[in-house]
């Protein structure tokens, strides 16, 4: 996608086929969002998009053992990021657990270096056909 953007650039629209897709991670998406609009650009509207979000996680033997198991499985799978993504909720899990708190809360704050979702200089040309 990325070698063949310019081309995308001029068709009528892209269609997505997702027939038979079974699920699972959704990493291939952001791959292929960072393609179509910019890494930096949809980088930027992702953290916008998810500033200041809590996420409460309640602190079981359960849950620990499911990001455990997810880690894992993404790691035997190659995804890197997620398997790297689910260890540390593992991690972060353990510790509240280990200092008798009911739930891990995960926040994600705007970082100080986005200042702008906003298109910057530098950003690839907008994809603008209908997806």
């Amino acid at each position: 996608m990325r070698a063949d953007r310019a081309r995308l650039l001029e068709a009528d629209a892209l269609v997505i086929d997702l027939r038979g897709n079974q699920g699972g991670s959704s990493l291939w998406s952001l791959d292929f969002a960072k393609a179509l609009w910019g890494e930096d650009r949809v980088t930027r509207r992702r953290a916008a998009y998810g500033a200041n979000i809590e996420v409460w996680h309640r602190v079981s033997p359960q849950n620990i053992a499911y990001f455990h198991g997810v880690a894992e499985a993404r790691t035997a799978q190659g995804e890197t990021a997620m398997a790297e993504m689910m260890t540390g909720l593992e991690k972060n899990l353990l510790a509240a657990q280990r200092a008798g708190q009911d739930y891990y809360i995960s926040k994600n704050e705007m970082p100080a270096a986005i200042d702008s979702p906003a298109d910057q200089p530098g950003d690839p040309a907008p994809f603008t056909r209908p997806v």
